[in-house]
């Protein structure tokens, strides 16, 4: 039987990439620093105050990795599908082979 490894961890250097900056992210929208960084009466942004603005931008900074995730794994599915189609067709064909020239 095969070693355990948890789903929850990234196993990529990707991942562990895509997962320490949505980590570092989502901590910018976390007490003590939002408090710290974003409680400003001034500037307003867009007619927002700047703690709106300040959220707004993280949470569409939050939102853009887990779609950058999406794609990396969709990506990588795609070329272990890849892999996988085309070792079969080697073995396949190695197996033909084999049968050839077998008397």
């Amino acid at each position: 039987m095969g070693h355990f490894r948890s789903h929850f961890l990234p196993r990529t250097p990707t991942g562990r990439r895509l997962a320490a900056l949505f980590l570092v992210l989502f901590a910018f929208t976390q007490p003590p620093l939002v408090f710290w960084i974003g409680n400003r009466a001034e500037p307003w942004i867009g007619g927002m105050p700047f703690l709106f603005a300040y959220l707004l931008a993280l949470y569409f900074a939050l939102i853009g990795v887990l779609i950058w995730r999406a794609q990396t794994e969709e990506s990588a599915d795609r070329t272990s599908d890849r892999l996988r189609r085309s070792s079969q067709r080697t073995r396949r064909s190695s197996d033909r082979s084999r049968k050839d020239t077998e008397p």
